[in-house]
C-alpha cells in the first residue's frame, strides 16, 4: 500500500473511534438525564464538589495506568460533566417555598435579573419582572408580594429601595449587588421584614450553567425566613460564603474596584503610548495574554458599570492613594540605582506572606493556561 492509502486506512479508524466515542457520550448523558430528574425529585444539590473531584481523580490514574496525560484526561471530563450540569439543570429543581406566590424581580431584564428569573422559573416559581414604567402602579403590584429581588445598577440600588412602598411584614427583601453595606443598611431602615443580601461571584451568561459558581450572602434580619433561599440556590450547584457586610466590602474593595481601576489605568497607558495591542498580544507569553484579554473586557462593557464599580465605595479613593504609594516606593527598586537586595527582600516577604497560597496559585495559574491552549484555536 502506498503511504496515502496507509493515511486513509488509518484516518478511517479515527472516524470510527471517533463515532464510537460520541455514541459513548451521547449514552452517558442519557443517564445523566436519569439522574437530572431524580435530583429534582429528592431536592438534591446538581453540583457537589466531592463526588466531582473524586471521580476526576480515579480518571486521571486510569490515564497514568493507560499512559495518557492526566491533564489532557481532566480537561475533557471536566467538560463532560459541565455539559452534564447543563443537562440536569434544564429538567428543573425541586421547589422548596410552594407557598411564597409570584415573586417580583426589579430590574429582571438586565443580565443579572435575568439569570434569577431563569433559575427561580426553572425551580417552579412563578416570576414578575418589574421594570421602570411600573413604579406608577408598584403600591398594587408590590403590597402582597413575599419576595422582591433588588437587580439594578449599582449607582441605582440605593435609590430603588428607598422608592419602595410599604411592604408586608412578612415579604423578603432581597438584593444582588456587589456591595452590600449601605443597601442592607437601607433596607433594614425602610423594611421591617427579612431582609437578605447576596453578591453572585460572576457573571451571567444565557448559555452557560449556574454550577459551579460562587454567590456570597449577607445575612439581614429574621434569617429563618429566607433560609430556604439559600437552599434552593445551593440546588442550582452554587457555592455560598456567608460574610459580615462590611468585610465582604473591604474585599470588594480590592477583589473589584482597584483591580478594575488598574486595568482602566493600563488601558490608558497603551492607548496614550500608541500600542498595538495586536502586536502586544500575539508577542506576549499566555498568561500576560490573559491580562491583554482582562483589560479589553473592561473596555468592552458599559463606561457607566465600570464607574460605578470603581467607585461604588468612598473608600477606593484612600485605597487607591496607598497603591500610589506603594507605586513610588517600588518604582526606586528599578530606577537607575537598581536596588536589588531591596527587590529581594520585599519578593521573599510577600512571598512569604502568600504562604501555602503561592503554590496553589501557580497550579491554578497553571490550569487556565491548559484550558486556555485547549480553546485558542476556536
Amino acid at each position: 500500500m502506498t503511504l496515502k492509502e496507509d493515511l486513509k486506512t488509518l484516518r478511517e479508524k479515527i472516524n470510527n473511534t471517533d463515532k464510537s466515542l460520541m455514541n459513548l457520550i451521547h449514552e452517558r448523558l442519557l443517564i445523566v438525564t436519569k439522574i437530572g430528574i431524580l435530583k429534582k425529585q429528592h431536592g438534591l444539590p446538581i453540583y457537589d464538589p466531592k463526588r466531582e473531584q473524586k471521580l476526576i481523580n480515579n480518571k486521571k490514574k486510569y490515564a497514568k495506568i493507560l499512559n495518557i496525560s492526566k491533564n489532557f484526561i481532566e480537561n475533557i471530563f471536566y467538560n463532560i460533566i459541565k455539559e452534564s450540569y447543563k443537562i440536569e439543570e434544564n429538567i428543573g429543581f425541586k421547589t422548596l417555598n410552594k407557598n411564597i406566590g409570584p415573586i417580583v424581580i426589579i430590574g429582571g431584564h438586565g443580565n443579572m435579573g435575568s439569570f434569577f428569573e431563569k433559575m427561580l422559573s426553572l425551580s417552579g416559581y412563578e416570576i414578575i419582572l418589574f421594570g421602570r414604567k411600573d413604579w406608577e402602579n408598584s403600591n398594587t403590584i408590590l403590597k402582597n408580594t413575599k419576595l422582591i429581588v433588588i437587580s439594578v445598577p449599582i449607582h441605582s440600588t440605593i435609590k430603588v429601595i428607598k422608592q419602595l412602598p410599604t411592604l408586608k411584614n412578612d415579604c423578603i427583601l432581597v438584593d444582588v449587588t456587589s456591595i452590600k453595606h449601605e443597601p442592607i443598611q437601607t433596607m433594614l431602615k425602610i423594611h421591617d421584614g427579612p431582609v437578605l443580601g447576596l453578591h453572585p461571584i460572576f457573571n451571567p451568561k444565557s448559555n452557560d450553567t449556574a454550577s459551579r459558581k460562587t454567590m456570597i450572602y449577607c445575612h439581614g434580619r429574621q434569617q429563618k425566613s429566607y433560609q430556604w433561599i439559600l437552599d434552593q440556590i445551593q440546588m442550582w450547584g452554587i457555592t455560598l460564603y456567608n460574610m459580615e457586610t462590611i468585610e465582604h466590602d473591604k474585599y470588594m474593595l480590592l477583589s473589584q474596584s482597584l483591580r478594575h481601576f488598574i486595568y482602566f489605568t493600563y488601558g490608558i497607558f497603551l492607548e496614550e503610548k500608541n500600542i498595538d495591542i495586536k502586536k502586544l498580544f500575539k508577542m506576549s507569553p499566555p498568561i500576560y495574554q490573559i491580562e491583554l484579554t482582562m483589560i479589553g473586557r473592561l473596555f468592552s462593557q458599559d463606561p457607566e458599570l465600570c464607574f460605578d464599580i470603581i467607585t461604588s465605595q468612598p473608600e477606593i479613593s484612600f485605597l487607591v492613594d496607598a497603591y500610589q504609594k506603594c507605586l513610588k516606593k517600588t518604582i526606586k527598586l528599578v530606577n537607575k540605582n537598581k536596588e536589588k537586595k531591596t527587590f529581594f527582600k520585599y519578593f521573599k516577604k510577600t512571598k512569604f506572606s502568600l504562604g501555602e497560597y503561592t503554590e496553589q496559585l501557580k497550579i491554578n495559574s497553571d490550569n487556565i493556561l491548559n484550558n486556555l491552549n485547549l480553546h485558542k484555536n476556536k
